[in-house]
């Protein structure tokens, strides 16, 4: 009977023990979970793995943003693309390519009795950033990045086309035009504010330095002038540059000369802006000069 008796208070003793076992972890929220972590967030190893994950993730972002910065780094004057690109001619692009480079209708319309005079045109441009980084976003098409040399940053007024060559006579970059940086050529851009392009011609006191303005035609001249990062000059009260800030609504002047290609003034205006950073840009040409021939230039 002591036995026995022994046996039920051992029972009993551990009843109470779960009941109170389990009253203690209602009143901290619950059942604790296999493993005693209440979350997720409280098990390192589950930790050590959400992390692991967010690094690759973190790593594969990285990688894919190198790519792309090396792809954009590959082109250059000599048209490399980075593995993977094949360039191909403007009149070559497909329609979802050729739509990037499209401007409005409601432009065209807008400027129609403007466009039909010789001597003008209206282009689009689209905007690359530092470090040579082309806006991808603005770029994309059903083939991906826009598959011309100079991806749609640079235009010539001689050739009518975008494509990053010798000919190329202005770029977008950073909101800033460049002009002058093709091989052995010279340009000077200056801004006359927010004027119409109509109004500008030869007799345009802003315009009649760069009409009369005389390139050099020694050839060492011309590489040291390249040599230089920025060049600047003032006339007439007036500052001409090889960069200058791209402004909307804001009417600008043009000279360049390519020896051996084209030596050409032209008024331009940035008429739109879109929101991704893209140029739309009116134009006229107001003279065209005699191509110049280097003097001195070393053989090979």
């Amino acid at each position: 009977m002591k036995l026995l008796s022994h046996f039920r208070m051992l029972i009993l003793t551990l009843l109470i023990a779960l009941l109170t076992a389990n009253a203690s972890a209602q009143s901290m929220g619950g059942p604790q979970p296999i493993g005693g972590y209440r979350s997720p967030s409280e098990n390192p190893n589950l930790v050590r793995r959400d992390n692991d994950m967010q690094r690759v993730d973190a790593q594969r972002r990285l990688d894919e943003m190198q790519r792309r910065q090396d792809l954009m780094n590959n082109s250059t004057m000599h048209g490399n693309a980075g593995p993977g690109v094949v360039f191909k001619p403007e009149s070559k692009l497909n329609a979802k390519e050729r739509m990037l480079l499209a401007t409005y209708p409601d432009d065209q319309k807008k400027y129609a009795e403007f466009l039909r005079q010789p001597g003008t045109g209206l282009f689009r441009l689209l905007p690359r950033e530092s470090k040579d980084i082309v806006n991808v976003e603005s770029l994309k098409s059903g083939d991906g990045i826009l598959p011309i040399k100079g991806w749609g940053a640079y235009y010539s007024y001689s050739k009518l086309r975008h494509e990053l060559d010798e000919w190329s006579e202005i770029g977008l970059q950073n909101g800033t035009f460049l002009v002058g940086f093709a091989r052995r050529s010279l340009g000077f851009v200056g801004s006359l504010g927010d004027v119409p392009l109509e109004a500008v011609t030869l007799d345009s006191k802003e315009v009649s330095y760069l009409h009369t303005l005389v390139p050099s035609t020694a050839y060492q001249e011309i590489i040291a002038q390249g040599d230089e990062s920025i060049r600047r000059l003032r006339a007439g009260g007036f500052l001409y540059s090889s960069t200058i800030a791209a402004l909307a609504d804001n009417t600008y002047v043009l000279r360049s000369t390519t020896s051996g290609k084209a030596d050409l003034l032209v008024a331009f205006r940035v008429i739109r802006e879109d929101a991704d950073g893209s140029l739309h840009i009116l134009w006229k040409k107001l003279a065209s000069y005699p191509v110049t021939t280097l003097k001195g230039k070393p053989k090979k």
